[in-house]
């Protein structure tokens, strides 16, 4: 019998009954469940109470603010041993510093209001995605998409404005509904499907309600799909986008041969920058 991703994939391409697209999804979302772990919001505050003159500067973001956060602790191997003593706790970011640091401050000089994100997991990089964005131009709506239920963010909904947390598969029609209801975004990060054809189908969703479009994971060793999406359109799309890529590795990672996480920018051309 297919695994319950293959055999939903497989559904959703052969349009069968909606009863076992969502029997499947059901399925996919208990699993999920399982993995997903409380956030400490509380962590907000740090967020909140920097100036920012501090939030601009990305040594600080790499080196105090984001650690301090809180990383996740899943896949212990792919953290710096450096960075060890801060995972398990506060947000669970699932990012390294050096290279969300330096994505954060490119992206705080864009009217940014609005924000997608496919795949929150714990909910940490949506939680600071907006927070440091908020600090910059003001986040009216963001919503956060995952086959799994967060409760941590659906108390976060609670607390801020404008936020909606859906547990769907980007797949489904209410997502596509949600497109509609609450697009288009000035920012969306695809962080869901890790496969080729559901990193792909997911860019298609979201190409034409987005003006900013972000990949992660465009250079880690074990999501070869990703990276080869944003080859696409690195090759595909130059003439419309403004590309940059922020894939830094920590000294250990590189001198064990390994690269990990990676954030792939597609910035329309027209879009304004600050500075």
């Amino acid at each position: 019998m297919a695994s319950a991703p293959r055999a939903l994939k497989e559904a959703l391409k052969r349009g069968l009954p909606d009863d076992v697209v969502s029997r499947l999804q059901r399925e996919l979302a208990q699993r999920a469940l399982a993995t997903t772990r409380p956030i400490d919001l509380s962590r907000v505050e740090l967020l909140r109470g920097a100036s920012t003159a501090m939030l601009s500067d990305p040594s600080y973001l790499e080196h105090d603010l984001l650690p301090k956060l809180g990383l996740n602790d899943e896949n212990l191997h792919e953290i710096p041993a450096s960075l060890h003593r801060y995972t398990g706790y506060g947000l669970l970011h699932w990012q390294f510093p050096n290279q969300f640091s330096r994505y954060l401050v490119e992206l705080s000089r864009y009217p940014i209001e609005s924000y997608l994100e496919i795949g929150t997991h714990h909910g940490g990089t949506f939680v600071i995605t907006v927070e440091y964005l908020s600090r910059f131009h003001p986040i009216r709506r963001a919503v956060g998409v995952d086959l799994g239920r967060s409760r941590s963010l659906e108390r976060y909904a609670e607390m801020r404005e404008g936020v909606t947390i859906l547990q769907a598969s980007s797949q489904s029609d209410q997502f596509r509904a949600a497109l509609q209801a609450h697009g288009p975004f000035d920012l969306a990060l695809i962080d869901g499907d890790h496969s080729a054809e559901g990193c792909r189908s997911d860019f298609a969703l979201v190409e034409d309600h987005a003006r900013i479009v972000v990949f992660h994971d465009i250079v880690s060793d074990p999501t070869p799909g990703v990276a080869e999406v944003w080859r696409e359109v690195k090759e595909t799309r130059a003439e419309k986008f403004r590309l940059l890529e922020f894939t830094q590795q920590y000294p250990e990672q590189e001198e064990r041969g390994e690269s990990w996480f990676g954030l792939g920018v597609a910035i329309p051309l027209d879009v304004p920058r600050d500075g």
